[in-house]
C-alpha cells in the first residue's frame, strides 16, 4: 500500500508543477509590457553582475533604487539564466509560486482546506493593478507581505523578524510593518526578540548603503518629494486619477472593496491578526500622503495586497456562512469569486492581443517597444564613451538597452552635493559619508529631448540627429524625442 502522505506530497508537486507551466505562459504575455522604471532595476543589476559596482554604470555608484533586495535576486538568478529580461520573467514565476505556497499555507491553517487559498492567489494573479508592477517589485513586495502575516500567525518569532527584514530591503517602508506587528505583540521579551533579530539581519546593508553607498535611504526620496510630474496630484488623491484614466481597469482592481465592505458587517473573529496588516496599509498610506508623493501605481502595493485578501477573506466567510446552511447561493458566491477577478486581465489581452504592448496601468510616456527601438539605434550609432543628456524624457529602457551613458537625476548624483550641504540635520546625517564621483564629460555631448505634440525645437545653435514618435495609452497625443547635439563651429 502507498504511504498516504507520499500520495499528498506527489499530488503537491504535479500541483506545482502545472501552476509552473501556466504562470510560464502567462507571465510570457507581459514580457515587452513592463514599465520603464522596471528597468530601471535591470539596469542595477546588469551593472552589479557585469562590474561589482552599485549603481548605472560600472565604477560609479549611485543609489536611486528602493528595491536592494529585487536588484540582488536579480543580479544572482541571471548567473544561471544570462539573460536579464527572462531572469525577471523566472524569478516573477517563483514568486507567485511561493505567493500560492504561503497562501494555501494560511488557507490551510484557518479553514482546513486550500480553497480560500487558491481563490486569493487567484485574486492576486489576475488584478490589473498589481500585474501592472511586474519587473519594478510589487509582487515580491505582495509575497513578502503575506509571508510576513503567515509568520505572524504561526507565532513564528525569529522567522518574521527575517521576513521583515527581507521586506525592508524589498522596500523601506517595510519597517513600518515591524512597528505595527510590535504593536500587536503584547509580551515585551517577544517584542524586544522581534525588534533586536530584525536589526541584526538588516544592519548590514543599511551599514553598507550608509558608508559605501554614501546614504541611508535610497535617493528616490528626495527625487520622488521633488517630483512635479504630476501637478496637483498626489498620492493622497492620485487613485482618482488612475480611475479616470484607467476606469475598466481600476474597478477590477479595487472590485474587492466592495466585498469587503459587504463582509465587514461581521468582525473576522478567529481572523482578527489580519488587522495587523490592514493598519500597516493605513499607516503607510498616511506617511506617503504626508510626504506628498507623486501618485506612482506601485506605491500603492501594500493598500492593494490589504484590499485583495480582506475582500476575499470576507467573501470566502460568506461562502462558508452559506454552505453551512447548504444555501444553493453558497456555490454562485464561490465561482464568482474565482471567475470574475479574471475578467479584467482577459478584457487586456483580448483588445491588446498576446502578448501584451502595454500594461493595463502605467503613466509612461511611450511603449516598452518604441522605447526599445530609440534604444537600440543609439547602441548602434552612438560611439560608446558619448554622454546623453536625458530633457523631460523616462531613463529605464533607453539605459538599460542603448548600453550608454544616458544622465538624469537616476543615473548622476551632482545634485545631491546641495542637500548633503544643507543645513537640515537629517539630511546631512544621511549623506554623512557621501562621495561624488567627478563628473562625465566628453567631447561632444548629445541631448535627448521629450517634446509635445506640435512643437519644435527652435534653437539654431542645436543640430537634429535624430527624431522619433512616441505615444501610449497614458498619452492620448503622439510626441516626439528628438536627439540632438550642438552644431559645431
Amino acid at each position: 500500500m502507498v504511504n498516504k502522505s507520499l500520495l499528498v506530497t506527489l499530488k503537491g508537486i504535479v500541483i506545482l508543477l502545472v501552476l509552473f507551466l501556466l504562470l510560464f505562459v502567462y507571465i510570457s504575455g507581459f514580457e515587452n509590457a513592463f514599465i520603464d522604471d522596471a528597468f530601471i532595476v535591470l539596469k542595477y543589476s546588469q551593472n552589479l553582475k557585469q562590474s561589482g559596482s552599485w549603481g548605472f554604470f560600472a565604477e560609479r555608484t549611485t543609489n536611486t533604487v528602493t528595491t536592494p533586495l529585487k536588484v540582488v535576486l536579480l543580479a544572482l538568478g541571471d548567473l544561471l539564466v544570462n539573460n536579464m529580461l527572462q531572469t525577471v520573467k523566472w524569478l516573477l514565476i517563483f514568486e507567485f509560486l511561493f505567493l500560492f505556497v504561503f497562501l494555501n499555507l494560511l488557507s490551510q491553517r484557518w479553514f482546513g482546506n486550500y480553497c480560500f487559498g487558491f481563490m486569493v492567489f487567484l485574486a492576486f494573479l489576475f488584478n490589473p493593478l498589481l500585474v501592472s508592477t511586474l519587473g519594478v517589485g510589487g509582487v515580491l513586495f505582495a509575497l513578502l507581505m503575506i509571508i510576513t502575516l503567515y509568520a505572524f500567525v504561526s507565532g513564528y518569532l525569529f522567522f518574521l523578524s527575517l521576513v521583515l527584514a527581507l521586506l525592508t530591503l524589498a522596500r523601506p517602508e517595510g519597517f513600518l510593518f515591524l512597528l505595527v506587528l510590535i504593536c500587536f505583540i503584547s509580551n515585551w521579551e517577544k517584542k524586544f526578540k522581534l525588534l533586536a533579530w530584525y536589526l541584526c539581519f538588516l544592519s548590514p546593508w543599511l551599514l553598507f548603503s550608509w558608508i559605501k553607498l554614501g546614504s541611508l535611504f535610497p535617493d528616490t526620496l528626495l527625487i520622488k518629494i521633488n517630483d512635479l510630474s504630476f501637478q496637483k496630484w498626489k498620492f493622497f488623491n492620485g487613485i482618482f486619477l488612475y480611475f479616470y484614466a484607467y476606469p475598466r481597469q481600476m474597478f477590477f482592481s479595487l472590485f474587492w472593496v466592495l466585498v469587503a465592505v459587504f463582509g465587514m458587517r461581521k468582525r473576522f473573529g478567529d481572523f482578527k491578526k489580519i488587522y495587523a496588516l490592514i493598519v500597516f496599509s493605513a499607516v503607510h498610506f498616511i506617511g506617503y500622503a504626508f510626504l506628498k508623493v507623486p501618485p506612482y501605481h506601485w506605491y500603492y502595493v501594500p493598500e492593494l495586497v490589504s484590499i485583495i485578501f480582506g475582500g476575499a477573506l470576507a467573501g470566502y466567510l460568506a461562502y462558508e456562512k452559506l454552505k453551512e446552511k447548504k444555501s444553493i447561493k453558497s456555490c454562485w458566491i464561490l465561482i464568482f469569486l474565482l471567475i470574475f477577478p479574471a475578467i479584467g486581465i482577459a478584457f487586456e489581452f483580448f483588445r491588446q492581443g498576446y502578448p501584451l504592448k502595454e500594461m493595463p496601468v502605467h503613466t509612461n510616456c511611450a511603449t516598452f517597444n518604441q522605447y526599445k527601438e530609440i534604444g537600440l539605434w543609439i547602441k548602434e550609432n552612438v560611439e560608446p564613451e558619448t554622454i546623453i543628456v536625458l530633457k523631460g524624457t523616462e531613463i529605464g529602457v533607453l539605459a538599460f538597452l542603448s548600453e550608454r551613458y544616458l544622465l538624469n537625476v537616476f543615473s548622476e548624483r551632482y545634485w545631491l552635493k546641495k542637500y548633503a550641504d544643507s543645513g537640515n540635520f537629517l539630511v546631512k546625517l544621511n549623506y554623512r559619508w557621501l562621495k561624488l564621483d567627478s563628473p562625465l564629460t566628453c567631447k561632444t555631448p548629445l541631448s535627448l529631448i521629450a517634446l509635445r505634440a506640435g512643437r519644435e525645437i527652435a534653437d539654431s545653435r542645436v543640430e537634429i540627429i535624430k527624431s522619433w514618435d512616441i505615444s501610449s495609452k497614458w498619452i492620448s497625443q503622439v510626441n516626439k524625442l528628438v536627439l540632438v547635439r550642438e552644431k559645431r563651429d
